[in-house]
């Protein structure tokens, strides 16, 4: 009995901690924690599920009908500890944990039935040796590919496809999981393991199922694919008629100055032609004191930011508002200056406005750009009304368009968007990483404005 209970205890940890290994591997950009933290989480909560199964299979008569309630139990527990380390949404934890949960169980039943195919004598619901060491060889051929295709294609696709609406994509996985439970659950041992068809037909079901998942989250990232692009698209076109409306206020303001300058330089001509330097000198002393001056005074030596952010400051004019900018931006860095002006545009218009709607207390805009020869780091705080309470997030929710786009373009040069509301101030920050062979071609521009900084 001794030799049973640690045979069962060797099985459940070693098939069932490398699952849970494989749950975190599409998340480890969103950890909350340290990796072994999460390592030392599933290892030391493997080993007591492994216990308390192996007690379960060795002092129970019928096991398995309380292994699915076992299961269960120990599938919550897993699930709050990843939800308490990872910063990722709810459904994209529970898809991921139900798609492992269909690889182990294509794993455990084909071993076991392959182990009374070859051993015929074998106990059917007891786990052996046989049965772990068929089964940990199939995982060593399955289980790289999975792992990297969960690191690399799993891990673009869930970050791409937005958090809102991915419940609906868990439907499919979440029908088979109870269809797997049942199935294991009702059926005799000896029909379910040594029985073809049967295996054949809990095959199909499998492939059927893992496929419907892959399928289905393509088709969902590629729909989440042109609401991306729509979205940038849409804010693309909002800065283009921003940056067409300065410019015709640009225009008209010229066409104004080039007649109050005719009519300047005809009073000009008058005092010259009657000899009249006094009154020329002050002439021009009030006309000098009278000139206006810019509002906002160049910002950067990128002329498209440069435009799109003095054009919202602007709107600023009209009330009391401290501003503290200094972008250290040159004119080319090798991102192109329609999605800078998305991320710029979009950020400095939100606190122009969280400004303009605030109705007491100090106005304030401080932003900072700063930009090396690998990433652009740009952060905003400003004021606003209701920020006395304090909050910290790393996605945001419900998005406007604005934003949406600002998010597309952080995530397309690998960067971060981040907000925070903290001691009565709003903070955004985004990074772009500006790609190696593109960054290099800016590095003198980029040395010339932080020596001239």
């Amino acid at each position: 009995m001794i030799l049973d209970f640690f045979t069962q205890m060797a099985a459940a940890f070693l098939l069932s901690a490398p699952h849970y290994v494989l749950c975190s591997v599409p998340f480890f950009s969103d950890l909350r924690v340290k990796k072994r933290t999460v390592i030392a989480m599933i290892l030391v909560t493997s080993v007591v599920m492994a216990v308390s199964r192996a007690s379960i299979y060795t002092f129970i008569p019928d096991p398995r009908i309380l292994e699915p309630l076992f299961l269960l139990g120990f599938y919550i527990i897993y699930f709050i500890q990843y939800k308490t380390y990872f910063a990722v949404c709810t459904a994209k934890l529970f898809y991921i944990f139900l798609v492992v949960q269909a690889y182990s169980s294509l794993l455990n039943v084909a071993g076991k039935f392959m182990q009374l195919l070859i051993f015929p004598e074998s106990q059917y619901p007891v786990d052996s040796w046989i049965y772990i060491g068929i089964t940990l060889l199939m995982m060593t051929a399955t289980y790289p590919f999975l792992f990297r295709f969960f690191k690399n294609t799993f891990s673009e696709v869930f970050h791409q496809y937005p958090d809102r609406g991915f419940w609906k994509l868990c439907i499919t996985p979440f029908l088979y999981f109870v269809i797997i439970m049942v199935y294991t659950t009702i059926l005799p041992a000896k029909l379910l393991f040594s029985g073809w068809e049967m295996f054949v037909v809990f095959v199909l079901i499998a492939l059927t199922g893992l496929t419907t998942y892959f399928l289905t989250l393509r088709t969902g990232v590629d729909m989440a694919e042109n609401i991306r692009q729509k979205t940038e698209m849409e804010g693309q076109l909002a800065l283009q008629a921003q940056r067409f409306l300065q410019l015709t206020e640009n225009i008209e303001h010229a066409r104004v100055a080039r007649h109050d300058l005719r009519h300047h330089l005809s009073v000009i001509a008058t005092y010259v032609n009657d000899g009249n330097m006094d009154g020329l000198r002050a002439y021009l002393n009030d006309y000098t004191d009278n000139l206006p001056e810019d509002a906002i005074a160049p910002l950067c030596h990128n002329y498209a930011v440069d435009a799109v952010a003095r054009h919202y400051l602007s709107r600023l004019s009209e009330i009391s508002v401290e501003l503290n900018i200094r972008f250290q931006l040159p004119a080319k860095i090798g991102i192109p200056d329609s999605e800078l002006c998305i991320v710029f545009g979009n950020i400095l218009e939100n606190a122009v406005e969280s400004c303009l709607r605030q109705k007491e207390g100090r106005r304030f805009i401080t932003a900072r750009c700063e930009t090396t020869a690998r990433r652009v780091q740009l952060t905003v705080d400003n004021s606003g009304d209701d920020c006395g309470k304090n909050y910290k997030t790393e996605r945001y929710k419900g998005l406007g368009v604005g934003l949406n786009s600002v998010r597309a373009v952080a995530e397309k040069y690998g960067g971060t968007l981040n907000f925070c509301r903290e001691n009565g101030v709003y903070k955004t920050s985004v990074m772009l990483l500006i790609q190696p062979n593109e960054g290099n071609k800016s590095d003198r521009a980029i040395h010339a404005v932080q020596s001239r900084s």
